[in-house]
């Protein structure tokens, strides 16, 4: 049943995502393209049809890359809303499956579109600069970019902990808006308001914990620290003691908001 969730979900969701994402293709080489025709001899300088033209292209490029990041969330997130707190939710959670089943499915399936986002507004990027500037220039680029990583003293495990750092911070942050919808949701005829008080509320209280957890382990440990800025080894190491801890304090905040999320729509549902 878990896996009818996960196709269930992903076609949901991929009605509107997949067209969105090739949208963002179709425009990245499109108006890369035509800017580069712009800049040379083929067309006219002055031409007030063709400056017209080209700040439309821009716009239309810069629109599809934001609707690519922001949209995509939206689309994620409504897609809980709407089958998990609206009236529409009641056969949702009539199925035969278990509040945790629904909760992970839709969690997995809103981290992989999300990566996929990433994926595809880097793709997209890497296609519009490559046909401006050159393929050539850009992976030199590239090459010079991982060169200033590697002087500052960044090495594989910097990176391994940084993406695993971000991939965690995304999970977390899918179930923070769970969390503050689980919540808002007992706002009986204005569940999406009580979403908004959550959310801020749920925000406001782990910035401040948060903020006093690092104050305090910063006395704790600042006499025990000793960071050499001038050993890129240090700076490494350091580096992945903060990330290290970052992750750490993820996973207790998404643990947290996982259990919130599970008890309220399996002991406390509200539609």
């Amino acid at each position: 049943m878990l896996g009818k969730l996960f196709k269930h979900e992903f076609i949901a969701t991929g009605r509107i995502l997949s067209i969105l994402f090739g949208v963002l293709i179709i425009i990245s080489p499109t108006t890369a393209l035509y800017l580069k025709f712009r800049t040379s001899s083929l067309l006219p300088k002055d031409n007030i049809f063709f400056d017209l033209l080209t700040i439309l292209c821009i716009s239309a490029f810069t629109i599809a890359m934001i609707a690519a990041g922001i949209t995509t969330i939206i689309v994620l997130l409504s897609r809980f809303y709407q089958s998990m707190v609206t009236r529409e939710s009641y056969l949702t959670h009539t199925l035969p499956v278990t509040t945790p089943q629904l909760i992970i499915s839709k969690l997995t399936v809103a981290v992989i579109w999300q990566i996929i986002s990433i994926i595809m507004m880097s793709l997209s990027l890497r296609i519009f600069v490559g046909i401006l500037g050159g393929w050539h220039d850009f992976s030199t680029a590239f090459r010079e970019l991982i060169d200033i990583f590697a002087q500052m003293g960044a090495n594989g495990s910097n990176v391994i902990l940084l993406l695993l750092a971000s991939l965690i911070s995304i999970i977390v942050s899918y179930l923070k808006c769970y969390a503050s919808f689980a919540l808002g949701h007992m706002v009986n005829g204005h569940p999406f308001i009580g979403f908004i008080v959550s959310f801020i509320a749920i925000s406001t209280i782990t910035q401040i914990v948060s903020s006093m957890g690092i104050f305090i382990l910063n006395l704790i440990f600042s006499n025990f620290i000793n960071v050499n800025f001038d050993n890129m080894e240090s700076i490494s190491g350091w580096l992945n003691l903060a990330l290290v801890f970052g992750i750490l304090v993820n996973v207790v905040w998404g643990t947290l908001y996982y259990v919130i999320t599970n008890y309220m729509f399996s002991r406390k549902l509200n539609i």
